[in-house]
């Protein structure tokens, strides 16, 4: 099927994006958003769940479902909630294929979810799923898969701590029993939820959890910090400059960010954004981000509020999600792992 999946899902991702943005600019448009919404959270399950040996993380995640058994839940070197949770889905019938949809589903459900609640406004909730489909959605989902069913049930945590702190407790216990770096994500959010109210604070949090993370890393783990997931990213590119430009309109308008989303989505906005250029010298910081990223959009849309106003964000949108879809797609790493797209449907005539 080569890349027409991929093509299918940035385009109804672009047009999610610009129909939600419609809406917000001009209230007299009554166009469900659902109309866009739900067509892009469907295909995305299905090309995440439908696939067969695409993506990076096909033949380990086949191994694993394979070789775990109830002997090895603490001792196989993999988080024992992944192991539990893949023994339960195989007890219960499923092959490898009907696992990988089964957490496809599962993992986009959460996920929305969690960012619906996180994220008051259902529009811009909509928005954000729609780059986040375009920006981080195949590598949570077809690479890092525990990634995306622990982010949904962080954001979840995240969203309930706001009225119950020991049931957020328990949801980030159950997130980090699939994977262990939510526990570095819950780390990162809470420090930055506690400073979030002031500019200063932030500040001092972010360059306080930067120079933790680079001693660490320098100290005990020094080719890690030279050569780790996001090294390359440390250099002065685009994409560099374009997170720079959106963390500070975040800091410095952090006051009416604050009050126009919420402290929670304000930590994790932030989080989002730095974590690729502080914190990934640490190893499963670049895995971390993964569980902030459905907000990636979020910070864009508050840039381009800022910038333009209400009225005319569609066409920066637009723009801005066209762009994120050919950096990440002209990257020949992310080439390498899902082009071509294979699915295993033939194999059911």
């Amino acid at each position: 099927m080569g890349i027409l999946p991929y093509v299918l899902v940035s385009l109804i991702a672009t047009l999610t994006i610009v129909h939600a943005a419609t809406v917000i600019g001009h209230p007299r448009i009554r166009i469900n958003p659902n109309l866009s919404f739900l067509p892009l959270l469907v295909v995305s399950t299905v090309v995440a769940g439908l696939r067969y040996q695409t993506g990076g993380d096909w033949e380990t995640y086949q191994f694993w479902f394979e070789e775990f058994s109830d002997q090895t839940v603490l001792s196989f070197g993999v988080e024992p909630g992944w192991i539990l949770y893949s023994l339960a889905l195989r007890f219960a019938g499923a092959s490898f294929d009907t696992y990988v949809l089964i957490t496809a589903i599962l993992s986009n459900l959460l996920i929305w979810y969690g960012l619906s609640r996180v994220l008051t406004d259902r529009k811009v909730a909509i928005l954000c799923f729609g780059f986040y489909c375009l920006i981080v959605f195949y590598s949570a989902q077809m690479f890092y898969v525990r990634a995306g069913l622990a982010a949904g049930l962080f954001l979840w945590a995240v969203a309930v701590s706001r009225g119950s702190k020991p049931k957020a407790f328990l949801l980030v216990l159950v997130a980090m029993s699939l994977h262990v770096g939510v526990a570095l994500a819950a780390l990162i959010y809470a420090s930055l939820r506690v400073a979030v109210r002031h500019r200063l604070s932030t500040l001092v949090v972010l360059g306080l959890l930067a120079s933790l993370f680079a001693v660490f890393s320098s100290q005990f783990l020094p080719e890690v910090y030279v050569t780790g997931e996001f090294a390359d990213e440390r250099t002065l590119s685009v994409k560099a400059v374009f997170g720079v430009a959106l963390l500070a309109t975040v800091v410095a308008r952090l006051p009416d960010f604050v009050a126009r989303f919420s402290p929670e989505a304000a930590a994790l906005a932030i989080a989002a954004l730095t974590i690729p250029y502080l914190f990934d010298s640490f190893e499963v910081g670049g895995r971390a981000r993964m569980f902030f990223s459905p907000l990636d959009g979020l910070p864009i849309y508050f840039l381009v509020l800022s910038l333009a106003g209400r009225r005319y964000l569609t066409l920066p949108l637009a723009a801005a999600s066209v762009g994120f879809a050919y950096l990440y797609w002209s990257n020949p790493y992310v080439q390498e792992l899902f082009i071509p797209y294979r699915t295993w449907l033939p194999s059911l005539i």
